[in-house]
């Protein structure tokens, strides 16, 4: 004799109550996976459903002071007077036009540059073009030559290709003596490779490329690091100080509201705000040092190459310790707090970790 199982909902396998059923199931079946999906659900439904709520603007006389819901509604009287106003047939033209010219110029002309460039057949001059068009589209390179600009990113490519072919995880390279070579500062180039997770130092800053390495590492290769000189202190705060290269910072941490420009090969913008983890290694009678701090990036003055303004707690206790400690004028830099993963790293590795905020050695 066979048995069937009992339906739950009965013989009726077609009705809604049926349905409700079977999508019950498989949400209980597959409920993980509509938990990976629900962050995305709720994106959707916050940034493209609930903004359709005030929509309902067009059809009333709003006023900030009464609300969406306390406006009174006029029907169609915004539309009328928009169409019968001398201006509307411009402003129609103008968001046709504009938008018919983002789809013309957007869609198709990214699409045949690649196809382009796939069917260059010299693999080298197709990477140079590929890197001249990624450096251009995110600065402005009216400043530079063509040919500069080429010689630049046929460096990046070189030291990318020297750096892989030896396993290097950092490097470090005399920058300065390479413009006579090259025609052109390697600045744009150092600073497109720590964006890759390749961080080069400048001026042939051995130690200075083991702290970007460190750097690099406590964020598990996330986050680029950067190598700053220091300079000056901020007009107005004594405890910030100006972090400042020449123009090899990354790209990536590029202040939203600044505008990246690439004149004579080196980067000039400044880096975004926010909390920022400095470090130096240094060695000094066969002892090894790394001195780790932690502060932020703040406002200060517009000035050239890649540049932010760093505070802390106690700028000239910080000062003190790198004049007087065993370390030359370059830190590196990080976003984010990570002077206690530093402080373990030194711990084993045996090294002196020399913590910014406590003091050392100290002028009158």
């Amino acid at each position: 004799m066979r048995v069937m199982a009992e339906n739950p909902m009965g013989r009726q396998r077609s009705g809604w109550r049926y349905k409700l059923y079977r999508a019950g199931r498989g949400i209980r079946r597959n409920w993980g996976l509509y938990l990976l999906l629900l962050p995305a659900v709720v994106l959707l439904f916050c940034f493209n459903y609930l903004p359709m709520y005030g929509v309902q603007i067009a059809f009333k006389d709003f006023s900030p002071s009464q609300g969406i819901q306390g406006s009174p509604w006029v029907g169609l009287a915004n539309f009328q007077k928009f169409f019968n106003s001398f201006q509307s047939k411009n402003l129609i033209w103008n968001t046709v036009s504009l938008s018919l010219y983002s789809l013309i110029a957007g869609f198709p002309f990214p699409i045949i540059l690649a196809l382009m460039v796939n069917q260059i057949r010299v693999k080298r001059f197709k990477q140079v073009l590929q890197v001249v068009t990624y450096v251009k589209q995110r600065m402005d390179a009216s400043g530079m030559e063509e040919e500069a600009v080429e010689r630049a990113a046929a460096a990046k490519l070189a030291i990318q290709d020297l750096m892989e072919e030896k396993h290097c995880a950092a490097g470090a390279m005399e920058c300065w003596s390479a413009v006579t070579v090259l025609g052109a500062p390697v600045c744009m180039a150092l600073g497109e490779l720590s964006d890759e997770g390749l961080p080069v130092s400048c001026e042939t800053d051995v130690n200075g490329a083991v702290t970007m390495a460190m750097l690099q590492a406590v964020t598990l290769g996330k986050e680029a690091c950067f190598l700053a000189d220091l300079t000056i202190r901020h007009p107005q705060n004594d405890n910030a100080e100006l972090l400042w290269h020449c123009g090899p910072f990354p790209y990536s941490l590029k202040d939203s509201s600044s505008v990246a420009r690439l004149v004579q090969g080196q980067e000039r913008f400044e880096l975004k705000k926010g909390p920022i983890t400095v470090c130096r290694f240094d060695d000094m009678d066969g002892k090894y040092y790394l001195f780790g701090g932690e502060g932020k990036g703040v406002d200060g003055p517009e000035t050239n190459g890649t540049y932010v303004w760093f505070e802390t707690n106690n700028w000239k206790m910080w000062e003190e310790k790198l004049m007087f400690g065993p370390y030359i004028h370059h830190v590196g830099g990080i976003y984010g707090n990570y002077k206690k993963v530093l402080r373990e790293a030194a711990r084993y590795l045996g090294m002196i970790f020399d913590d910014a905020d406590e003091q050392g050695v100290y002028s009158l």
